[in-house]
């Protein structure tokens, strides 16, 4: 009797805690939608459900339910990516809850929840006495989303990621684990990507407070040429040059780290909230401009924005301001302000702009040693087909050679090439002004030039087998890495699941005109917009008309 009593409780006990997980599960699956997108609503997840979990003992249940029911999860931050990196078809985990910082008390590292965002982090570190010594210039995403995609700055003399200043992390792992990761191990999770598990929480190394002096200048685009930049990037905390190829100038901004006690309180306003009207009259300005096919508006343009980079242009906010909003160049402020961007609201919030941007980014890792010979190639395609890059020209950021697997910099200095491409409303009809050139310079980086697509940005076909297996050297070991930590691919999708087992595109399957977002390269016209046509070159597709619409015109020579 004594037996069927003991019995009796056990299996109540066993029940009551089954009871227990069974109301813990759906306590951290909120009513939140399941449905997500991307900050420019171009990318689009369709999740069974949210979960918000509050501790770490919530992720390890959700991933634990997820093995156990071979179901699929994926962390989900500010959803900062251009790529399909961010999706699951299972349970996406929103990280809000995860905020806490703790800063130890030597005051040589901070340990950071996943969750928090990285202007958060980066302001909290100076208003406490220390920093960090580089960190992305988009300030809304996670810490957990930064260090996934390698997210970087720009340095060579001091890590240009967060990543690459991990000192350990915590991860649940596949099975569920809470596992540590620090030593040898730790170089394979730098950039994690999302597929060796869900980071907890990461340790990062510090360095006393410090404010960022900076200053933007004009110099002939010849120095691009002439060795003049590679001679100066390793003399600067903080060096990037913006290239605005029709003004045939560039951009140089250096900057060095100063004391925090310097005085200055300056903002850099390369991404400002914005005002709904002014950003309804920026998309029917673009509109009216590709849709004329305008070259010679759109450079024009360009000539603008790279006037602004370094003085006060009418209309726009100062590059550099203080408190007052005037235009401070050189300029100094606290690392928050100086080299990390957020606003409230965003030209792309759908709040304020009711039809998405067809903004998209190509951001690319290229050998620094052939930084000459790149400039060299996208003059050529530029003259053969004239385009310009009226946001921020062509972006380029420097980076130390990587011990991260999936570094973008891993082993080699690299020169990181960027660019956004304008709006377009209705872009199956009416495609981006300049197509050619975009996906021109784009295929041949990958082509010639070794370049890593960044994990965050770019389009799909940048995310197959072929092109990362071809410029990662440590991809299978990765990959492995990853299948013994997540042995029935908890954390799998449609994204790894191209990079790692060379499984098609499933999106470029059902999307018409794949070619006009580098969903796919065009092999028949009927990937471009309606009335182009696809050429093929050897290895290079792209998209034109036959009338050429987009050759050098007197429009264009009568402009500049």
């Amino acid at each position: 009797m004594l037996q069927m009593t003991k019995r009796t409780q056990l299996l109540a006990l066993l029940g009551a805690g089954s009871l227990l997980c069974s109301v813990a599960e759906e306590a951290v699956s909120p009513n939140l939608p399941g449905k997500y997108v991307s900050w420019n609503r171009y990318v689009t997840c369709n999740s069974q459900k949210m979960a918000q979990p509050s501790n770490v003992f919530d992720l390890q249940r959700i991933v634990r339910n997820a093995y156990k029911n071979g179901g699929h999860v994926k962390g989900v931050g500010h959803l900062h990516s251009s790529s399909d990196i961010i999706c699951t078809d299972g349970i996406g985990v929103n990280f809000d809850k995860f905020k806490k910082i703790k800063i130890h008390e030597d005051q040589q590292s901070v340990t950071v929840e996943a969750g928090v965002r990285v202007y958060d982090l980066v302001k909290y570190l100076s208003e406490n006495g220390v920093g960090i010594a580089n960190f992305p210039n988009i300030g809304d995403i996670s810490v957990a989303g930064a260090l996934g995609t390698g997210a970087h700055g720009s340095s060579l003399i001091q890590p240009s990621t967060m990543s690459d200043l991990v000192l350990s992390m915590r991860v649940v792992t596949g099975t569920g684990e809470l596992k540590t990761i620090k030593g040898d191990l730790l170089d394979a999770f730098r950039v994690h990507i999302g597929v060796v598990g869900l980071l907890y929480d990461v340790t990062l190394k510090l360095i006393p407070g410090y404010k960022l002096h900076v200053q933007n200048y004009p110099v002939p685009a010849s120095k691009l040429l002439d060795g003049s930049i590679e001679a100066m990037v390793p003399n600067y905390d903080l060096f990037q040059v913006w290239w605005f190829p029709s003004t045939d100038t560039a951009v140089v901004s250096n900057g060095t780290y100063v004391s925090d006690a310097e005085p200055g309180n300056d903002k850099w306003n390369f991404i400002t909230s914005a005002d709904p009207q002014d950003v309804t009259g920026m998309v029917d300005t673009f509109e009216s401009v590709q849709a004329a096919r305008d070259v010679g508006k759109i450079c024009k343009m360009e000539a603008e924005a790279e006037k602004s980079f370094w003085t006060k242009v009418p209309g726009k906010p100062a590059i550099y301001s203080n408190p007052q909003g005037e235009l401070r160049n050189p300029a100094v402020g606290f690392p928050h302000d100086m080299m990390s961007q957020v606003c409230s609201p965003c030209s792309w919030d759908g709040k304020v702009n009711k039809i998405p941007f067809d903004l998209r980014h190509i951001s690319m890792g290229v050998p620094l040693e052939r930084f000459k010979e790149l400039v060299q190639e996208i003059q050529k395609i530029l003259d053969r087909f004239p385009a310009c890059f009226p946001f921020n020209g062509i972006w380029f950021r420097f980076s130390p050679a990587s011990d991260g697997w999936m570094s973008l910099s891993y082993g080699r200095k690299t020169v990181h090439i960027e660019f956004l491409t304008p709006c377009r409303v209705n872009k199956d009809s009416d495609p981006k002004l300049g197509i050619e050139a975009i996906q021109l310079i784009s295929q041949t980086l990958v082509n010639k030039f070794d370049a890593r697509p960044h994990w965050g940005k770019n389009g799909h076909y940048y995310f197959s087998h072929k092109v990362r297996s071809a410029v990662h050297p440590k991809l299978k070991e990765f990959g492995q890495l990853a299948k013994s930590l997540d042995p029935r691919g908890v954390f799998s999708n449609d994204f790894t699941d191209r990079i790692f087992h060379s499984n098609p595109s499933k999106l470029a399957s059902t999307v018409k005109q794949c070619a006009l977002e580098d969903i796919c390269l065009c092999s028949r016209d009927t990937d471009c917009a309606y009335g182009q046509i696809c050429v093929k070159e050897n290895e290079y597709r792209y998209c034109t008309y036959k009338e050429e619409g987009y050759r050098l015109d007197d429009a264009f020579t009568e402009a500049f």
